[in-house]
């Protein structure tokens, strides 16, 4: 049994303190603000926030479940909600209080009623094809295992390096569907291009699943909630999104129970499983909340600061191992889990303020939220001042997502590569094909 009573009153105020804030901002943003600024990137970090520190660990300590890794992080979990609470108020500060102006880019020739949607979409069809295409060649999956399903070994038609990079392009697949869904909503709504656009998210919802990457699912899921509401110009129905949002925990802890990475589901491990335990399964992801708090006790009690080794890791990831030997991974990452679990055997993740934390301690929280804070406001301000243009709502949409990523996955260089894959490398490719007149 895990012992509850090691939570402090501080660390229950903090979590207190952050869950109002976030109701308060959130109702107040779905009552009286316009649709494009309930959209914004601040409401689905607060959302995300909610969930993960708030809501999800609530219920769990209320069932004594504590654990993770087969270790209880009751005595970390206080610490955890202190540091939440900083890079809370630090994003809020960041994202309200900017007040230095914003250089902006213009995107007057991409407006919706001068561009033409069947290019748009057509290069949207481009992305998605191209990623599960060089997917599928650097050994992602076989086209049995995409059309019928199962679990068979995959065949790698490149080297590791082009392997490991080829297999990435499937987030290409994300911003393809996104251009899609913008050209539909926006053009007459042919049964063909319906057709086309099913198609598209069924194979990339697909490819996912096969990947066992959930985080890609709920990354295209808020994109295109993103677009869909922008475009409608109204605000979602919550009971609606309720009820819809305890379906996909269900559905995540199914993925969870079955996945097998690159390989497909296995059904069979669904075998006596009740939906109670599925929902907890769904809910897994949450508890790297936990693992958050007892990085912060591991940093805090030896002082085994990393610094800028995030930051270096990052700028060398493009870099081949065949040229830099020495290029540095996650190592720290992975001596954090052999410090806290005993091994690195679960490949547990943390909060993004855990890594921050993990890099300069609270000073590194503070900074994290305020950096982010900023460069939020800056991509709405962007969207604001060019919302009739396709290459900014793509741009809001996928960063919307992209939160979910840099808040439950804090590891910067994966970040990094992610940004370059779904929002910058696809956005230079449309602006490219654009001019083409593809």
């Amino acid at each position: 049994m895990s012992d509850v009573e090691t939570i402090s009153s501080i660390g229950f105020l903090c979590c207190c303190a952050t869950g109002v804030a976030i109701i308060l901002d959130f109702a107040y943003k779905y009552i009286r603000a316009s649709t494009d600024e309930f959209l914004s990137p601040i409401v689905f970090i607060e959302l995300v926030l909610l969930y993960y520190t708030v809501i999800s660990p609530l219920i769990l300590i209320s069932n004594s479940d504590t654990y993770y890794g087969y270790k209880d992080m009751s005595p970390y979990i206080s610490l955890s909600w202190c540091g939440c609470f900083v890079f809370y108020v630090s994003l809020m500060l960041g994202y309200k209080v900017a007040l230095f102006p914003y250089f902006s880019v213009a995107f007057a020739k991409d407006t919706q009623d001068k561009v033409n949607l069947k290019n748009v979409f057509n290069i949207g069809a481009i992305l998605v094809l191209l990623g599960l295409f060089l997917y599928m060649i650097n050994g992602g999956y076989s086209l049995k295992q995409l059309f019928i399903g199962g679990v068979s070994e995959s065949v790698e038609l490149t080297s590791s390096f082009l392997s490991g990079n080829g297999k990435q392009m499937i987030n290409f697949c994300i911003p393809g569907c996104c251009l899609m869904l913008i050209a539909y909503l926006q053009e007459k709504h042919s049964i063909y291009n319906r057709v086309l656009l099913v198609a598209a998210v069924t194979l990339s919802l697909s490819s996912f699943m096969i990947a066992g990457f959930r985080y890609r699912i709920i990354y295209l899921l808020m994109a295109f909630f993103t677009i869909y509401y922008i475009q409608k110009q109204k605000k979602p129905n919550l009971a609606l999104w309720g009820l819809l949002f305890v379906i996909l925990v269900l559905f995540m802890g199914v993925i969870g129970a079955t996945r097998n990475y690159h390989k497909g589901l296995d059904s069979s491990q669904l075998q006596n499983q009740t939906i109670s335990e599925l929902m907890q399964k769904g809910m897994n992801d949450t508890r790297i909340f936990y693992a958050t708090g007892a990085l912060m006790n591991d940093v805090s009690s030896n002082s085994n600061f990393v610094y800028f080794t995030p930051i270096y890791t990052a700028v060398c990831m493009p870099i081949p191992r065949s040229i830099f030997r020495d290029k540095p991974d996650a190592t720290y990452l992975v001596d954090m889990n052999v410090r806290i679990w005993g091994t690195a055997k679960y490949g547990i993740a943390f909060m993004c303020y855990g890594e921050a934390f993990y890099a300069f301690g609270w000073a590194g929280i503070i900074l994290c939220g305020l950096l982010l804070g900023i460069f939020s406001r800056y991509v709405y301000s962007l969207y604001h001042t060019n919302d009739k243009s396709v290459s900014a709502l793509l741009f809001l949409s996928t960063y919307n997502g992209f939160m979910y990523v840099v808040l439950t996955r804090g590891y910067f260089a994966q970040q990094v590569t992610i940004f370059f894959l779904i929002i910058v490398i696809p956005m230079l490719l449309y602006k490219g094909l654009m001019r083409l007149r593809i």
